[in-house]
């Protein structure tokens, strides 16, 4: 089927259509105020053609992601911080182990509730804390390491796309990153998690004091979609449950957890959804956008830890199924999540994942993984600053969607989530 590129005079003259609409009839007219289109609708092509001529892998991982250099050493240079962090971990679990004992699970670092004396508490949070600075020293270990393999393997990714561009191939954006219209029947679907991604933005950082009495209270003016409720502490694995806050149902951070993340309970589907958010004004996440743009930095791999540890704990029959959701650095970080473990994934205006992340993965799991993107048509991220030839950022997944968002109320950016939910509700 050949592929369906619309340019922009084109796109003056049609609507945003269905993917069905679009093979049926491409030359129908819409009526009306004809709404200003972004770029990224002149890098719509047809999903089946992206599906069938296509093989991200090789366009998306130096080599085929098989030889790549910067990989190569990247794994082997993680080698001495793995085992730093490993002991550091190791540590920090001696001290988990103890404090979520039954005895100690209304423990507060200000309170003594230890069965035995004060000197232990005191050794306890020793072993913790020398855990934590160990940790600290092999994650900063293997950031020079990434930075270092990430920018070769950026290396390795241009020679790459040269070299296959003077084969003849197709290395556009368009062939790397193609987009087809949003399907309407997942309208409500990204709607719902959306809102999701939203509500842990906006309540990410609150205290966890509510008495239990008034937690139901709380769940019902959370906002939350229809048919979704928070996770209960039991449906959240033993590893993240005492940061888990059961009040706003989301994993809290902190220095050596760089990560803001949601657990949900889809009961229409029977589906745990972990929401991860996006860029905050926090440093650590403005730093995530750079480290994130060479190699798999500590918020993508902490979220593939979450992921694999909800896979194990929600085995056996009659378990929940688990999907991955995220929003712009969220989106980055569910991409290699989802990737590597997976698990259906979406993305929504995700920021991409660097040459050396792709090269990681590797080309079977990228063109085999069940992860769909979703962006708006002005979205600065997503379109302007991913889809130009300079950035080594690339989405992943066969499933590429675009649609219009409406900026009413956000002042004409087109990121942010509310835009995406507005443009969707009118859609």
């Amino acid at each position: 089927m050949p592929s369906l590129v619309l340019s922009p005079p084109e796109i003056e003259q049609h609507h945003i259509a269905s993917p069905n609409e679009i093979h049926e009839n491409n030359t129908h007219e819409m009526s009306g105020k004809v709404p200003h289109f972004g770029k990224g609708l002149a890098q719509i092509t047809s999903q089946s053609d992206v599906q069938s001529t296509r093989n991200l892998g090789v366009l998306n991982t130096p080599l085929g992601g098989k030889y790549s250099i910067g990989n190569l050493i990247s794994t082997l240079s993680r080698i001495p911080g793995n085992l730093l962090s490993g002991i550091g971990n190791a540590s920090q679990a001696v001290e988990e182990s103890i404090l979520s004992s039954d005895e100690m699970e209304t423990y507060q670092p200000n309170i003594h509730t230890l069965p035995s004396s004060n000197n232990y508490e005191v050794a306890l949070h020793g072993v913790g804390s020398l855990g934590r600075i160990i940790t600290g020293i092999g994650t900063i270990s293997n950031a020079v390491v990434g930075a270092t393999a990430g920018f070769i393997c950026l290396g390795e990714m241009l020679l790459t796309r040269a070299f296959h561009f003077c084969l003849g191939k197709d290395v556009s954006i368009n062939a790397r990153m193609g987009q087809t219209v949003f399907p309407r029947e997942m309208k409500q679907k990204a709607i719902n998690e959306l809102q999701l991604c939203n509500h842990v933005m906006r309540n990410e950082g609150k205290e966890n004091s509510a008495p239990a009495s008034l937690q139901a209270l709380a769940s019902s003016q959370l906002n939350l979609p229809e048919n979704y409720r928070l996770a209960q502490p039991s449906e959240v694995p033993h590893q993240w449950r005492r940061l888990y806050n059961s009040n706003t149902g989301i994993i809290q951070t902190n220095l050596s957890i760089p990560v803001g993340m949601g657990v949900f309970v889809d009961e229409g589907t029977n589906t745990l959804k972990l929401a991860f958010r996006g860029i905050t004004n926090e440093p650590r996440t403005q730093i995530g956008a750079i480290t994130g743009s060479l190699y798999s930095d500590t918020f993508m791999r902490t979220a593939r830890s979450i992921a694999e540890d909800f896979q194990e704990h929600h085995t056996g029959i009659g378990s929940k199924s688990i999907e991955l959701i995220g929003h712009s650095l969220g989106g980055e970080a569910v991409e290699y999540a989802g990737a590597m473990t997976g698990l259906k994934t979406t993305a929504y205006n995700s920021a991409g994942l660097s040459a050396l992340t792709r090269s990681e993965i590797g080309i079977n799991r990228i063109n085999y993984a069940n992860i769909t993107n979703v962006n708006t048509q002005r979205d600065w991220l997503s379109q302007d600053l991913i889809r130009s030839t300079w950035v080594p950022r690339a989405q992943i997944g066969s499933n590429q969607y675009i649609f219009e968002e409406d900026t009413r109320r956000t002042q004409g950016n087109a990121h942010f989530v509310e835009a995406m939910i507005d443009g969707l509700r009118k859609y």
